[in-house]
């Protein structure tokens, strides 16, 4: 019987040891039973700055978790959890939506349980491990547009890159569209059903002043503090700041040790420009990649996808290898398309020192600039039996 009583006693112990634990990321029932899910004041700021864990509540964040000073988030570990989550525009126009957990070491979840997360306009950072992630359904989404999230030691998308991860999962699609994203050490971009849209226009993006950090930064009081006070003056030292306020350079990549991008269906990187200061894996089950006109830079390159791959006028440079794999784009899986790997007019820039491989048909004539063809470029098609188009590609 004593020896019950102390197993007992130690699961009583146990149990309550979790509860603590759980209460500390769990505002209760209360809370989650508030039926104002709209965080739209910094005082309503404080009930998410800090952990938040409801999965059956709808959150909307529409005000910074950074305006009262210096920060509501005061905690390493900052958790986000809800039914869905939506963050930003901001409610006054002129600002992002702040969640940047300055701590050290700091690291930050964004999970809804069971729909999409929806973020506009917002600036989402932290130094050591950030994920964005939506579990259910099997459709759910995550769309960034217009915002700035980041997983970087140093809060900055900066290169070298310093140590930080940022993934970003969802079971439905992926779209990122002109936004700086950007993990430190590992950048993973994964859709478990359904198709991966990166689109980052690089430095030549231009964000409105108004719904970036810029308008803070030049019309602050005092300059950097927000909110941007008007009438305001702005003196440019040079032609370059002038053109900073619209091209604050939108930059994509980091992975100082990979970046992985996944997907069951097509993996869209149209335009995009990506640099990877290590290897970049893309992998497509189910699908194609679709990198028209991309600027694409990394130490290596290791694309395989099931479909088709077309990268035409795009620019992929490698310190190392790059490698280009459509496993099985003939017959009913691509009807009416014409090459399995149409690779016409790009710049496959990698390694000196080797001759290039295209197993498949290769069709097409390679700018003459460029021959003999070099570098350690391989190209599959189909295990040999696809079309691969060369025309005016160059080989360097």
């Amino acid at each position: 019987m004593k020896k019950r009583w102390l197993v007992a006693l130690g699961i009583l112990a146990l149990m309550l040891a979790i509860g603590g634990q759980a209460g500390a990321l769990d505002f209760g029932d209360d809370d989650c039973a508030n039926p104002d899910s709209v965080i739209d004041t910094p005082a309503e700021a404080v009930r998410v700055a800090n952990g938040y864990n409801c999965p059956g509540v709808d959150l909307v964040i529409k005000t910074s978790l950074n305006d009262n000073p210096p920060s509501d988030i005061v905690d390493g570990t900052l958790p986000i959890t809800a039914k869905s989550i939506t963050v930003g525009p901001h409610v006054n126009p002129v600002l992002q939506v702040e969640i940047i957990n300055e701590e050290p070491n700091s690291v930050m979840r964004l999970i809804a349980k069971n729909g999409d997360i929806i973020i506009s306009q917002a600036s989402i950072k932290a130094r050591n491990f950030l994920e964005i992630r939506c579990d259910a359904p099997a459709t759910c989404k995550v769309d960034v547009d217009d915002s700035e999230i980041i997983g970087s030691a140093t809060l900055q998308a900066v290169f070298p890159p310093p140590s930080g991860v940022l993934r970003i999962v969802a079971q439905g699609d992926v779209e990122l569209t002109n936004s700086i994203i950007f993990g430190g050490s590992l950048l993973a971009i994964i859709s478990n059903n359904g198709k991966v849209t990166f689109i980052c226009p690089g430095a030549g993006g231009c964000r409105d002043p108004l719904t970036s950090s810029k308008a803070v930064e030049l019309c602050g009081v005092p300059p950097g503090t927000p909110p941007a006070v008007f009438p305001c003056t702005v003196t440019f030292d040079t032609a370059q700041d002038l053109k900073k306020v619209c091209l604050p350079g939108v930059t994509c990549g980091g992975g100082g040790k990979e970046i992985d991008i996944r997907a069951k269906l097509d993996i869209i990187l149209t335009g995009s420009t990506i640099i990877g200061a290590d290897h970049v894996v893309v992998r497509s089950s189910d699908g194609s990649l679709l990198a028209d006109n991309a600027n694409l830079t990394a130490d290596s390159w290791r694309i395989t996808v099931k479909v088709l791959v077309t990268i035409k006028d795009a620019v992929i440079t490698a310190v190392g290898v790059i490698r280009i794999e459509a496993t099985d784009c003939t017959g009913t899986l691509a009807p009416g398309a014409p090459f399995c790997v149409d690779a016409e007019g790009a710049t496959l820039d990698a390694a000196n020192g080797g001759t290039p491989t295209l197993n498949g048909v290769v069709v097409g004539v390679p700018d003459p600039a460029c021959t003999p063809l070099n570098g350690k470029t391989t190209i599959v098609a189909a295990g040999g039996a696809g079309e691969i188009n060369i025309q005016d590609a160059c080989f360097k």
